[in-house]
């Protein structure tokens, strides 16, 4: 059996060695490959000298978090891989997180993105975002059986981030890689709303965990990000496979024209600049997000 993780890194020196770390203690069979999006502080050469067994692959220019990481997909599929595992450079595993995920994915086929517990980086909370993925109206019974201990083999659930993703190879060729129209952020969303139209399941293995140190990040709020942000929830709504494309652009349409009220009445008109400016890119990218649902 062949396991590949795949850690996409960008100016991630301070996680460096937790993450890698921990990857030495995940099995015997799981190699990691590396793509690095033009780090400027060092993560490269930490990896190289101190990680030599990992597959590292330089990007000559920031590639995003899709790209990146069908690359790595790509990489791992032509050795024959039968589980890829994506990881946050931000995170770490446990010594049987990757192991368990594959022991379960064997017995329920019907899954073809799994998830361990999400916890924050202190080790003594979930992480928030996780712990929303986990409610009871998102995933019934989480909550009472942890406290009542008596935990299930596995939970379905709609969503879970791609911090830590076990995806089946079964999967990948049902379902494709991540939608490279998306940059940074909301690829994962699309991924599994995807993974839902070709009728497999998404699931999260209670006994099993990674941490995730994302809690004392700040929020971006230049220019740059924000359009990131826009232009994600656009592709969020456009490219959402359970719904037709003609609804997706009534959706969108309704979207946008609420967001351009509220920011007339607010006086918001750099707010109401980026709304415009997603309709210029509906206009010029049609084509490329109609050929983008058709493929899945």
């Amino acid at each position: 059996m062949k396991i590949f993780v795949i850690v996409v890194t960008y100016n991630g020196l301070v996680w460096v060695d937790r993450c890698f770390g921990s990857l030495r203690n995940a099995g015997a069979n799981v190699r990691t490959i590396v793509i690095d999006n033009g780090s400027t502080d060092g993560t490269q050469a930490r990896i190289i000298n101190d990680y030599p067994e990992v597959h590292f692959v330089q990007s000559a220019t920031n590639l995003g978090f899709s790209k990146a990481n069908n690359l790595g997909i790509s990489m791992a599929d032509e050795e024959g891989a039968d589980y890829v595992f994506l990881l946050n450079q931000d995170a770490w595993v446990e010594t049987n997180t990757i192991q368990r995920l594959v022991e379960v994915a064997q017995r329920h086929p019907e899954y073809g993105v799994l998830s361990p517990v999400h916890l924050d980086g202190t080790y003594k909370a979930l992480d928030y975002g996780f712990s929303i993925y986990v409610t009871p109206e998102a995933c019934p019974g989480f909550y009472s059986d942890t406290y009542l201990h008596q935990l299930k083999e596995l939970y379905e659930v709609k969503f879970v981030n791609a911090a830590a993703w076990l995806i089946t190879k079964e999967c990948i060729k049902k379902v494709g890689v991540l939608e490279t129209l998306f940059f940074f952020y909301g690829e994962d969303f699309n991924y599994l709303q995807r993974v839902r139209f070709h009728q497999l399941k998404i699931g999260v293995v209670p006994d099993c965990t990674i941490c995730h140190n994302r809690e004392d990040r700040k929020e971006k709020t230049t220019d740059a990000a924000i359009k990131i942000g826009e232009r994600m929830k656009t592709l969020m709504v456009l490219l959402n496979v359970l719904d037709s494309f003609p609804k997706c652009i009534l959706s969108f349409i309704k979207m946008r024209i609420s967001a351009i009220i509220t920011s007339t009445y607010k006086l918001e008109f750099k707010k109401m600049k980026y709304d415009l400016a997603e309709f210029i890119y509906l206009a010029g990218y049609f084509n490329k997000i109609k050929k983008a649902r058709k493929k899945y």
